[in-house]
């Protein structure tokens, strides 16, 4: 048992250090003495070790001659990963766009984008769901770019000698990420609320359950955020308990209305509750912005099924396509880069759902 784990060792050596090009395309591996001296093991350790490394093709044996390297250097593909699970719910249009922009970079680039879809809602089961590190999956990949944190996948990727950038919000345990800065989207929601009288303001939230609010997580992060809203305006939380699906955002946002004295003003954390909400607002027949005004966080060029122009702040696609591309394409060209990340800025988006403030008197 202990010959096979040190086998598995080595052959893990071996794999990462010739996908980092020690050994070029054709060329002799150290003979097997001198693999035993260096790794300081057995001859049937190597010979194991080897073996596997011939099943998966990287290396072709000749009897008398020695070990060649079948590696060759024709790296023109790009990994992207993403996850079933978003693509189907409402945040879909914002991984599509991302999508189809970071296929335009890469496009550009003369690089081919290979799509990895897994599913599930932890990292564990998304990890479960994709063969991204089966044997010769990655042999032509320059690099990997989730749309997500990468979480499982990168200490196995760095292994393995390949280039990777995650995507993500607020925290990650990723070494080379770029980051979207959702707290600064929710302030400057919240600035263009106060700047239309919104000194009060109502905020519809999903509220994470208590298995997802870890210290050091995301969401816990993204729900520290939500509470910090509050230290610099008036603010009435109106939590919407389904998450991840909007199916109690209807409720909540009619309870929210059926209060007596509830503010005039809302900020929607995220476009998918909007969607509920904009039902209720539209079965009440309620005048936007007359009789109520509102902004929510969404994606940039994301439609709306809405009468009035939908104000909201988010983020540029192709700004975080730019960001996941410019940072993959730095850490290819320096493998030895330290960890490194690339703030993406949200944006502001107009519409007619808020009164336009007042001119400041000259």
């Amino acid at each position: 048992m202990i010959a096979v784990d040190k086998s598995v060792q080595v052959e893990r050596q071996l794999r990462s250090i010739i996908a980092r090009g020690k050994y070029a395309h054709a060329s002799l591996l150290p003979t097997e003495t001198e693999l035993m001296k260096e790794f300081q093991i057995g001859r049937n350790t190597v010979r194991q070790a080897l073996a596997t490394l011939e099943m998966d093709g990287l290396v072709i044996r000749r009897r008398g001659s020695g070990t060649y390297v079948n590696y060759p250097r024709d790296k023109t593909e790009i990994a992207i990963l993403g996850n079933i699970y978003t693509s189907g719910s409402g945040g879909g249009f914002f991984q599509a766009r991302i999508l189809q922009e970071l296929q335009a970079c890469l496009g550009k680039a003369e690089l081919r984008p290979v799509l990895y879809f897994g599913s599930g809602l932890t990292s564990e089961e998304f990890a479960a769901s994709i063969k991204l590190l089966d044997p010769g999956m990655l042999d032509h990949t320059a690099g990997v770019a989730a749309i997500h944190d990468l979480h499982y996948f990168e200490p196995k990727l760095r292994e393995l000698g390949v280039p990777a950038v995650g995507l993500s919000t607020s925290v990650s345990t990723c070494r080379h990420r770029a980051v979207l800065d959702h707290g600064r989207m929710l302030e400057l929601g919240a600035e263009t609320l106060r700047a239309h009288g919104g000194e009060a303001f109502a905020f519809v939230h999903f509220r994470f359950p208590d298995s997802y609010l870890e210290p050091g997580s995301e969401h816990h992060a993204i729900n520290q955020q939500y509470q910090a809203l509050g230290r610099h305006a008036r603010v009435t939380y109106v939590p919407v308990a389904s998450y991840p699906d909007t199916r109690d955002a209807y409720a909540a946002f009619s309870r929210f209305l059926d209060t007596p004295g509830h503010p005039r003003h809302v900020f929607f954390a995220d476009d998918c509750i909007f969607d509920v909400a904009a039902q209720v607002i539209l079965e009440r027949g309620l005048r936007v912005p007359e009789e109520i005004q509102f902004i929510t966080c969404t994606s940039i060029g994301r439609p709306f099924h809405f009468p009035v122009p939908v104000t909201g702040v988010g983020f540029h696609p192709r700004r975080i396509a730019d960001g996941l591309w410019r940072q993959l394409k730095t850490v290819i060209e320096k493998p030895d880069l330290p960890p490194s990340t690339v703030m993406i800025e949200p944006e502001f988006i107009p519409g007619n759902t808020l009164i336009p403030a007042s001119p400041i008197p000259l």
